[in-house]
């Protein structure tokens, strides 16, 4: 996902939050659904400058949080507890389509819904993408949806899913599923789109951390906000 200076988001009358739920372990060893791990003991700074980069975190922020990294600490954008604190702040709505944290140790995370390629009929249905995403240093996730936006029924809907994109920093990841959890909104119930996955990623000196996540998309009418939960 581009830097939250880069995005340019166009937003229509309907609804639409996002939820992105993480739940995190700490395990001195790799869980076997990892055969493929990425994972060793080599630091490799220039994939944590990139993400820090894409993050638009600067770079004297940069050379303290690598030094953490190298001591054995954990980000604060990586601390379940700091993440819970600070979800108040990350909620996404139609007035703050992307919303950003940036943590005491000047670690990051960025998420948020853009809405792109709009076909707009004359009885006020909109036809357009949305991309659901979640930045931090460690974990990068999206996904693209169809979605029809009904401003005068509430029968918005996600027609498709596709190109789920996820990056993990010194680790990877398995059993990714991308799903319409429900196509089509009923009363106030919205439409539910989700992808799952497992991961783990290690830094030198760190535990592996693996946990499982949830990026949720969710399409109803008048309103669009989010939820976070870690």
């Amino acid at each position: 996902m581009l830097s939250s200076s880069k995005i340019i988001s166009k937003l229509f009358p309907g609804v639409l939050f996002l939820i992105l739920i993480i739940t995190m372990s700490v395990s001195a060893t790799s869980s076997p659904v990892f055969a493929a791990s990425t994972t060793n003991n080599v630091f490799d700074e220039n994939k944590i400058i990139t993400r820090m980069d894409e993050l638009g975190i600067e770079k004297t922020v940069q050379d303290n949080l690598i030094e953490k990294i190298k001591n054995g600490e954990l980000l604060d954008s990586e601390n379940p507890e700091k993440v819970k604190q600070a979800a108040k702040y990350l909620k996404v709505s139609k007035q703050n389509p992307i919303a950003e944290y940036t943590f005491e140790d000047g670690s990051k995370i960025v998420k948020g819904i853009i809405i792109e390629k709009e076909e707009i009929s004359p009885h006020g249905i909109i036809t357009t993408t949305a991309t659901p995403f979640y930045d931090s240093a460690f974990i990068d996730a999206e996904f693209k949806a169809k979605i029809i936006l009904n401003t005068d029924y509430p029968a918005s809907s996600i027609l498709s899913v596709y190109d789920s994109r996820i990056t993990i920093t010194f680790g990877d990841y398995s059993n990714d599923v991308l799903s319409i959890i429900k196509p089509t909104q009923s009363g106030s119930t919205p439409a539910h789109a989700r992808l799952a996955f497992k991961y783990q990623y290690q830094a030198p000196g760190w535990n592996v951390r693996s946990g499982t996540a949830w990026l949720e998309l969710f399409v109803a009418d008048i309103n669009w906000w989010d939820d976070f939960i870690y």
